[in-house]
């Protein structure tokens, strides 16, 4: 009987894409596949992790070390692969080492991640050590570096270390690998203990000691090198480890440390002797010279020979002049001050020669020796006596002789010296002669002279030269030679300039240069010989071309003027000049009457001015030139439309006369685009300008046009869309105000015809678009652009409109088609389900797709079951309920999805289905009649389809036979085991079939994949789900099939190792694997001859709708269009191109980074990694509502393009993600870009070093410009404002960052900077400056009604990255305004010792709220700044009044930082110690050297909880002083009574103690109870410390017995903290104000060169003078010893940063032990760097048990003053004005008085056993 209708409820039908499958790690193993048991905590270690998904350098993970993450493993590119990674362990993040050589006594087990895509993969690592993914470190075993016994070596040397656990073993294998690393130019030199080819080892290793020979190749450069030691051996361990390293040297010139030196050796030179004038050609022969010409400089007898060539072992120089008494002085012939005032000094004693060169400028030489200047009458001769050290050799009036050149390169490498013979006759093989036998030039034929003429030199013996001379004029110029003899030589002069003043030089060849009187100077002679441009307007604008003579090739020394009737009537401004060519361009400037009607014939008269902008000649050309008059010239005369959108996008033409040859249009500042030219009527599209009046001018080759006035108006407004989202071909209106008919409306670059408009709507078409985000465009006919709010935007998506049927049989095998818009662009990766069964798509087009609805009953013994899941009463039960028809599709992004929505649903209906019941017969050959018996079907044999394995079977006849129906059809084909797809079947109902594969085509393809491979057959199937194709394991891609065909796109092969080799084609239908023809193909070869190659690939060409990309490489089809292109998932047409060039155009990419795709007709390319960003030229674009509007690598040019409100995101300070309007990486060019609207960085650099960064804008974002990483080149010429957090932040370890030009406004902290300077800890002394020049810092702009916090300057702040920091900051524990440096502490207590600031040139104005403040203190939480501010300097501030007001705010410690559960008791000194020195006296208005200072007084009588009082106290050994500098009323204690022991009248014991009266240091564990806060009389408290009658020979060492304890008042009478006597306080800036009268500020660093100590403490550490007792706690955490407060763990440095006033005497004290080792140090002296030595301190220490005292000054042992006199009634003391280093001990005192002077060498006082 006939089945009643029946249905299942509507199903879901999905569009989708399959995400990436996730990363897997199986294994993590090291070398050999050994387990990581031994790691070093000093990294290097290689690390091998295997498993699947794992990414590749294309798509590279992250691999992080430890808990927190705070390690890195670095992938190694070249070998890691999707399956096997391998990466090297960075030092930074890593456990730290026990101070203990113990191996084995501490493993550390940490955790390894691996991140891919934001994901941390599973680990399946199970057992071993590795179990887990955890990676073991021998803390106590790691090797380590202990001693370099080889300081200095040869190339070919052997090298030698000591250390723990480095046997580099005597056989076998290399265990260790020494790499010698330069400090300055990064060379790598290095050794193994068993090199290549040697079976045993050249040096003697041990667990201590490890030897080997260094490489000797010529090309091995000299200098100063750090040693790194690796193990290669099985274990893999990593980097020994190099802090324990103690002794360290250090480069005084470069300011680094080194730990040996590979010195240059010399060999030969050639030739033997030379004249003392310099000029000798000099080759010298050797090795350790290198291969790089700038790091080598040749000093022959004390003169540099500048660096001509430098082959392997030879270099090749010309010397300069030399004085034979070099080490007594330096004498030049400075006749001119212009050459006085050279700055080009590259040798010793640079600073004294260059002061005297100024002081004598103008007298015909100088003398410098040591400690004097003298300026000389004459040039000294051979026969003078040498007075005063001058020297006797006369030299020459070329001052480059005298200073030996500018000195090139990047850095300055050892100086190879050769020793200097004064006995020229009898030279060494390694030493250089200097004669004095030198020719004399006498004088000139002529002072100026034209080209050609000739030039004769008069002189004496000037033929006493091997060669021919040669004659050099005009600072270089060759004067080619024409004759010459012993008395005069001629040559032709060359083309000069009219001003040069530099000395005609005469080199006798080979010895050298000749000598020459001052003054012996030849220049050109200015002349004018034509004006190609003889006619311009007189608006201006005309470009002129002059030729002539004696030009200079500075534009800035010439002048152009338009004379008539003897009257300039107009200037021409000079754009270039040139001697050589004879040519100056300039352009006309406008005349005095521009207007007037008749022309006006002028001359041209051209000007030249000398450097000291002296007029030096005129020359003039008459009647050259005519000024056009209106009658003649361009004439505007109308303008078709008066005024016009301010927006731009106007079409405007003017009309006037003769204008054809116009080029350019601008009005006001705003350029016109030109769209058409003809004699009288000009026509462009207007800019964007500012409301208001401007000019219109047109310019043509003949100048400038008398302007016209026309109006920018405000323009008409979009402000909404009546859809957010839209798809092609459907309405969409644009709402807004002044809108109106006829309108042009784009969506991006597409058109969107207009359907109608009115003032306030205009609906338009979509049209065909990709899919994404897109801004729109209007213009408004006869007004112009509109403009359109920021958050109009339109998202363009697939949509799904209609289903061409909603129900069908429940055996599936019906053709659905969906129709609707933008299905192309879903790719061909895309799903169709109905409920959970995939609908196999047949068809995809742009508006619509088609695919065969899957079965939901596949057999007729299920129907049942299907059935009664139905309601049993109502067979109907199961009948439609429509469901939500739901589409997915990717917009470009796989793992982004776009939902669509629409009212349709499917249905499974009974009531068609036709059901199958038997088939006859069950085994059938092709051709055979098959019978099938069923119901449902039709009649009419053509309205059935039957299919057989996927083939159709051609029905021939239908009936009914009682209930069922027959039909019979041929069966064409034999496949598998298949139930019937059409209808349910009856269980059991088959057929049996083979599949056969017959031949593959092509045979051979790319093998990177992506090969269209067809594959005939018999027996496959149309169902793309039914086939699956791979070739030797690798899938192929199925596009298409049917029951014959099947076409796939062959992938990237898993293994290298298929490549060129014939690879199996698989193909299974429904999982049965086809059977390959006896007579078949079945083969295929990935071919890398056929696998083309994309090596590079640039923005050739860039318009606001088309890009132009130019793809480099090989193998590329021929003709273009053969070949498929991609950026990203958006399609690039071909156009051009050969086999290794090929270009294609596409609509801009999206922001973002892409890869490109290129597929040739064999395949996929071997492509470009990803990150393609659009390199090349960005212009005039316009993005917004982005994450990162622009991003742009190395090479890129963007300008003037536009981002607004990309995101409004704050961005981590890592940049870990890029949030940046733009966001720069390499050097690309940058200029006249504008960035707003957004709460995320302007412009972002992860390193600063653009070819050009210039006149870039940004506003209204949280950031303006952003710098992590170093900086090649200043940051400069950017406009920031209203900048609501932070206008520039920096964060980099640049020693000499320069900031300039900055222009800020309505920022809230405008100036943020991080500097990263070296370690304290090994006590490393390197100069570091931020320079901050030329800038503008407002406050408060008039238009700004903000009253908001404002600071101009956050004083920057210094750390280091070497103990307590991560390599980047941010997610691991800061912000901007905190976390530079580190975790808990960002600051912590570790800043370097030699960082300042300098401030010149800088405008403050309009800080005038009560919160705006110029300059404060950073310190925003955590520690920031709480243990050393650099000092501040300022020179050419401009500030007005209201600014000055709000000049600075320091604030003092904070209370909650006084921990005494960490051993903090006293305030942090940072904060107490900023100085902000006005060196000239135009930040303050107070005169120069006015300095504001931080109260170093700030101490708190209770701590943050009021229940607890705070400690402080002055150490006791300055308490029992006897003769304190401190207080200059104190005499010092009399020690008449002991006078005649000082003559041996009478003895004493040598330091003898007496128990209770001996001084004890201070312990960790009494010193906190020895500190206090009291009120009362300290003497109550300190009863036992009273002095009581000793014994004299008790008295001389022990001072309590011969003075009384001071209370901390009597030492303190003046109060505490920084002396300051005569400076006020100012309470609204917490800051002392000093004029000069009453102080000079200056750095003093205190620094204990002791090693780190856990059981010593040295603070409070007490710094007096004046009566003022400034206490010194040092960093946060100095006692601390279990929790890394600010340090590493069990460290604690004592180094402290005070401020002192110069040319004082201050007394020291330690409350515990004195250093062995103390540093004392004015890094910066006053400020000013040209005298540094003026900055001096006398300073006292008194040593409670000193052995002996050793002081030194520049590594040089200063003995004291009086050798064995230590007695006050007899000995000196230093004073002020003594030497540096100048020292004397008191032994009555216990006291060691020493001078320190300003400048980076310090003074350092040592404890030497006796």
């Amino acid at each position: 009987m006939r089945q009643a209708a029946q249905a299942t409820p509507g199903l879901l039908l999905l569009l989708f894409l399959s995400g990436p499958h996730a990363a897997v790690v199986n294994r993590v193993t090291g070398p050999s596949e050994r387990e990581l048991t031994h790691l070093s905590p000093g990294g290097g270690a290689s690390l091998y992790i295997s498993g699947a998904n794992l990414g590749d350098p294309f798509n590279p993970p992250t691999i992080l070390l430890g808990v927190g993450g705070t390690g890195r493993c670095e992938l190694e590119g070249f070998t890691s692969s999707n399956r096997r990674l391998h990466c090297t362990l960075l030092p930074d993040g890593l456990p730290e080492p026990d101070e203990a050589y113990a191996p084995g006594q501490n493993l550390h087990l940490v955790p390894l991640w691996l991140v891919k895509g934001g994901r941390h993969a599973d680990c399946w690592h199970v057992g071993g050590a590795n179990h887990g993914c955890f990676v073991q470190f021998d803390l106590g075993g790691a090797p380590r570096l202990t001693d370099i016994f080889t300081p200095s070596i040869l190339p070919g040397g052997l090298l030698r270390l000591g250390g723990r656990g480095i046997n580099g073993g005597a056989v076998g294998p290399p265990a260790f690998r020494a790499s010698l690393t330069s400090s300055s130019t990064r060379a790598v030199v290095g050794c193994a203990s068993r090199p290549a080819g040697s079976e045993v080892a050249l040096a003697y290793s041990s667990d201590s000691a490890f030897g080997c020979r260094l490489e000797a190749s010529e090309n091995v450069a000299s200098g100063f090198f750090n040693v790194s030691l690796l193990d290669t051996s099985e274990a893999g361990r990593g980097w020994a480890l190099r802090h324990f390293l103690v002794d360290r040297s250090i480069d005084i010139a470069e300011r680094r440390t080194f730990d040996l030196e590979i010195l240059p050796k010399v060999t030969s030179v050639s030739p033997p002797s030379g004249y003392v004038t310099g000029g000798t050609a000099l080759t010298v022969t050797g090795s350790g010279f290198g291969a790089e010409p700038s790091a080598l400089a040749v000093d022959v007898g004390g003169s540099t020979c500048q660096v001509t060539e430098l082959k392997p072992g030879i270099v090749s120089c010309i010397s300069t002049a030399v004085c034979a008494d070099w080490d007594s002085a330096f004498v030049g012939c400075f006749v001119r001050e212009s050459i006085a005032q050279s700055r080009v000094y590259e040798w010793t004693g640079q600073l004294e020669l260059g002061r005297c060169a100024l002081e004598c400028a103008g007298w015909p030489a100088i003398a410098v020796s040591q400690h004097r200047c003298r300026c000389l009458e004459r040039v000294p001769l051979a026969t003078d006596k040498r007075e005063d050290k001058a020297c006797h050799v006369p030299c020459s009036g070329d001052s480059s002789q005298l200073c030996g050149g500018e000195q090139t390169g990047p850095w300055r490498e050892r100086t190879l010296s050769v020793y200097a013979n004064w006995n020229a006759s009898a030279p060494s093989p390694c030493s250089f002669g200097f004669r004095t036998d030198v020719p004399a030039i006498d004088s000139l034929s002529g002072a100026a002279l034209v080209a050609g003429e000739n030039l004769v030199l008069y002189g004496t013996n000037l033929d006493a030269g091997v060669e021919a001379p040669s004659v050099t004029v005009c600072g270089g110029k060759s004067c080619p030679l024409v004759s010459s003899s012993a008395s005069q030589v001629s040559c032709t002069m060359p083309a000069c300039s009219a001003s040069a003043g530099e000395p005609v030089l005469l080199r006798i060849r080979p010895h050298g240069y000749a000598l020459s009187p001052a003054g012996l100077i030849v220049r050109g002679v200015l002349s004018v010989s034509s004006v190609l441009t003889t006619a311009g307007t007189a608006a201006g604008g005309t470009l002129l071309t002059i030729m002539g003579a004696g030009f200079s090739d500075n534009p800035a020394r010439m002048s152009v003027s338009l004379v008539a009737s003897s009257v300039s009537v107009a200037g021409c401004e000079v754009l270039t000049s040139s001697t050589a060519s004879g040519q100056l361009v300039c352009t006309t400037t406008a005349a005095q009457d521009a207007s007037r009607p008749d022309d006006v014939l002028a001359a041209v008269e051209v000007s030249i001015r000398d450097e000291s902008d002296e007029l030096v000649e005129s020359s003039r050309i008459e009647s050259a030139y005519t000024l056009l008059g209106s009658s003649s010239a361009p004439l505007l005369e109308a303008l078709d439309a008066v005024s016009g959108s301010a927006a731009g996008g106007l079409r405007l033409c003017m009309s006037g006369q003769r204008l054809a040859e116009t080029n350019a249009v601008s009005i006001g500042d705003a350029a016109c685009a030109l769209e058409s030219v003809n004699s009288t009527q000009v026509c462009c599209i207007t800019g964007p300008h500012p409301e208001g009046i401007a000019n219109v001018s047109l310019t043509s080759p003949l100048g400038n046009t008398v302007p016209l006035a026309f109006t920018h108006s405000p323009a008409p407004r979009v402000t909404s869309l009546t859809s957010s989202s839209g798809y092609d071909g459907m309405t969409l209106g644009l709402i807004g105000t002044d809108l109106a008919v006829p309108a042009e409306v784009h969506i991006g670059t597409v058109p969107c015809p207009v359907i109608n408009a009115s003032s306030t709507m205009i609906t338009c078409t979509v049209g065909s678009m990709p899919l994404g985000e897109f801004g729109i465009s209007a213009v408004v006919s006869g007004v112009g652009a509109a403009e359109v709010a920021d958050d109009v935007i339109i998202r363009i998506e697939p949509a799904m409109l209609t289903l061409s049927a909603s129900a069908g049989s429940v055996g599936g095998g019906a053709t659905l088609t969906v129709t609707g818009a933008g299905f192309d662009r879903m790719g061909l990766a895309a799903e169709v389900l109905v409920g959970d069964s995939p609908c196999a798509i047949l068809s995809l087009a742009p508006t619509s797709l088609q695919c065969r609805i899957p079965a939901i009953v596949p057999s007729t013994a299920l129907l049942p079951d299907w059935i009664n899941s139905c309601d049993g009463l109502s067979l109907r039960a199961c009948d439609g309920n429509p469901s939500e028809f739901v589409v997915w599709a990717p917009p470009g992004d796989e793992n982004v999805y776009v939902e669509l929505f629409a009212s349709y649903s499917y249905s499974y209906e009974l009531a068609k289905s036709p059901v199958i019941l038997s088939t006859s017969p069950n085994s059938s050959a092709p051709g055979d009649e098959l019978t099938v018996v069923g119901f449902g079907f039709s009649l009419i044999p053509e309205e059935n389809e039957v299919l057989v394995g996927g083939e159709p079977c051609d029905v021939i006849w239908a009936e009914v036979d009682e209930n069922h129906i027959h039909e019979a059809c041929p069966v064409r084909s034999s496949a598998g085991r298949l139930a019937y797809g059409l209808a349910p079947a009856l269980a059991g109902a088959e057929v049996a079939y083979a599949s056969l594969v017959h031949s593959v085509s092509p045979a051979a393809g790319s093998a990177r994949g992506g090969t269209a491979l067809t594959i005939t057959g018999s027996g496959l199937s149309d169902r793309l789900g039914d086939i699956a194709v791979s070739i030797s394991g690798t899938p192929c891609e199925l596009q298409s099939s049917n029951v014959s065909h099947a076409v796939c796109i062959t992938g990237t092969p898993a293994a290298s190792s298929i490549t060129d080799t014939e690879a199996a084609v698989s193909l299974w239908v429904r999982d049965v694997l086809a059977e390959c023809s006896p007579s078949g193909s079945c083969s295929y070869r990935y071919d890398s001859s056929l696998t083309a190659t994309l090596s590079g690939a640039i923005v050739a060409s860039a318009t606001p709708s088309t890009w132009t990309i130019a793809l480099d490489g090989a193998g590329f089809s021929e003709p273009a269009d053969a070949n498929t292109v991609f950026i990203g998932r958006q399609p690039c047409t071909p156009t051009g191109g050969n086999a290794t060039l090929l270009t294609c155009t596409t609509v801009p990419p999206l922001a973002g980074s892409h890869v490109i795709l290129l597929v040739t007709e064999h395949g996929k390319a071997e492509g470009l990694p990803p990150g393609f960003m659009g390199r090349g030229v960005l212009a005039n674009n316009v993005v917004h509502n982005s994450g990162s509007a622009y991003l742009i690598s190395g090479g890129s040019v963007l300008v003037n393009n536009l981002a607004l409100g990309y995101s409004q995101r704050m961005v981590a300070l890592d940049f870990s993600e890029v949030c940046s309007g733009v966001w720069v990486s390499g050097s690309a060019h940058i200029v006249g870009n504008a960035v707003a609207g957004s709460g995320c960085i302007s412009y972002g650099f992860p390193g600063f070093n653009p070819s050009a960064f210039s006149n870039n804008t940004g506003h209204s974002n949280s950031l303006g410009v952003a710098v992590k990483g170093g900086l090649s080149k200043p940051v400069s010429d950017v406009t920031l404002w209203q900048i609501s957090h932070i206008g520039l932040w920096g964060f980099s370890g640049t020693d000499d960052p320069t900031l300039r030009n900055i222009r800020m406004a309505d920022v809230k902290f405008g100036l943020v900077w991080f500097g990263i300077g070296p370690s304290p800890i090994p006590h490393t002394v390197r100069l570091q400056t931020v320079h901050v020049q030329d800038s503008l810092f407002l406050g408060r702009s008039a238009s700004n009604p903000c009253s908001g916090e404002q600071v101009g300057i956050l004083l920057p702040v210094f750390g280091n990255q070497g103990s307590i920091s991560p390599i980047t900051c941010g997610p691991l524990g800061g912000h901007w305004l905190m976390g530079g440096y580190g975790t808990k502490h960002p600051i912590g207590s570790d800043p370097p010792l030699a960082a300042h600031v300098r401030v010149s040139g800088v405008t403050f104005y309009g800080f005038s709220g009560s919160r705006s403040t110029v300059l404060m203190t950073l310190q925003r939480g955590g520690m920031d700044s709480a243990d050393a501010v650099p000092p501040m300097f300022f020179t050419n501030i401009t500030i007005d009044e209201v600014s000055r007001g709000n000049l600075a705010y320091l604030p003092g410690p904070k209370r909650d930082w006084i921990q005494p559960s960490k051993c903090v008791v006293l305030d942090c000194d940072g904060p107490k110690h900023v100085i902000l020195h006005d060196l000239d006296g135009s930040l303050t208005g107070s005169g120069p050297d006015t300095s504001l200072l931080a109260p170093a007084e700030f101490m708190n009588l209770l701590r943050a909880d009021p229940s607890k009082f705070t400690w402080y106290n002055i150490p006791a050994k300055m308490l029992y002083d006897p003769a304190p500098l401190n207080d200059p009323a104190d005499p010092g204690h009399d020690m008449s009574r002991w006078a005649n022991y000082s003559g041996g009248g009478q003895s004493y014991t040598y330091r003898r103690a007496l128990a209770a009266r001996e001084l004890a240091s201070a312990t960790e564990a009494d010193w906190r109870h020895r500190m206090v806060f009291y009120e009362g009389d300290e003497r109550a408290f300190y009863q036992t410390s009273e002095s009581r009658a000793c014994d004299p020979t008790s008295a001389i060492m022990d001072p309590s017995c011969r003075q009384s304890r001071r209370t901390h008042a009597e030492v303190a009478y003046s109060g505490y903290g920084t002396y300051r006597q005569g400076c006020n306080f100012i309470s609204a800036w917490n800051a002392w104000n000093c004029t000069a009268s009453s102080m000079i500020p200056a750095r003093l660093t205190i620094e204990s060169m002791d090693r780190d100590s856990l059981h010593r403490s040295l603070v409070p550490v007490g710094l007096a003078s004046g009566g003022f007792v400034d206490l010194l706690g040092g960093g946060w955490g100095h006692v601390e010893t279990k929790v890394c407060g600010g340090y590493n763990c069990l460290m604690r440095l004592s180094t402290y940063h005070t401020t002192v006033a110069i040319n004082r005497s201050y007394d020291l004290a330690f409350t515990g032990t004195n250093p062995k080792g103390l540093r004392l140090m004015l890094p910066f002296g006053i400020g000013d760097d040209t005298d540094l030595l003026a900055a001096r301190l006398l300073v006292s220490i008194f040593y409670s048990n000193p052995e002996k005292l050793e002081v030194y000054y520049r590594e040089q042992l200063v003995p004291p003053l009086e050798e064995g006199n230590t007695y006050n009634f007899s000995m000196r003391k230093p004073t002020i004005d003594d030497g540096c280093g100048a020292n004397a001990y008191a032994a009555w005192e216990s006291k060691i008085y020493i001078v320190v002077c300003g400048g980076l060498d310090g003074t350092e006082i040592r404890t030497v056993d006796k």
